[in-house]
């Protein structure tokens, strides 16, 4: 599975730099983790999301996403 890839820059008109986000691909243990986590807690607070990074060594920026 793929965190869906997005753009970030400037907002005006003719504005050319973007930056590519990269893609993250999760592996097995990680998307259990995950999925058993959301399942319980759909909105989760900075304590969470920090718990969570730890346990699947994702950064929360990830989580976030």
């Amino acid at each position: 599975k793929y965190l869906e890839m997005g753009f970030r820059g400037g907002g005006g008109l003719g504005s050319t730099s973007r930056t590519k986000r990269m893609r993250t691909s999760f592996k097995h243990h990680q998307l259990r983790t995950m999925k058993s986590y959301f399942a319980i807690n759909h909105n989760p607070d900075a304590k969470d999301l920090k718990q969570l990074s730890q346990k699947t060594g994702l950064p929360k920026r990830v989580l976030q996403g």
